[in-house]
């Protein structure tokens, strides 16, 4: 299944793709879900810049609504009960 991806994804290939002095964090995660997409020959990809915006991304494709409860280890980041609380779940 995974044969190859360590060659698939470089963190070179992606910024090479970008004329930019700094990177820009939106750029880099478009280029690299587009890569991934081409690369795997997928119909789909999504990916974020970072790992709070992924949480409230999965809050959204979960379709957690107010009220819903969710469950997540004690020892957590923060953001993954920000992201649980301004979605309105318990």
């Amino acid at each position: 299944m995974n044969s190859g991806f360590n060659e698939i994804i470089s963190f070179a290939e992606v910024t090479s793709q970008t004329d930019e002095q700094y990177v820009n964090p939106i750029l880099l995660a478009y280029s690299l879900s587009s890569l991934c997409w081409s690369k795997l020959n997928s119909k789909y990809s999504l990916s974020f810049n970072c790992a709070t915006a992924a949480t409230y991304g999965a809050i959204e494709i979960l379709d957690i609504k107010p009220g819903d409860d969710v469950l997540i280890p004690t020892v957590n980041f923060i953001g993954c009960a920000n992201a649980i609380i301004d979605a309105g779940a318990n």
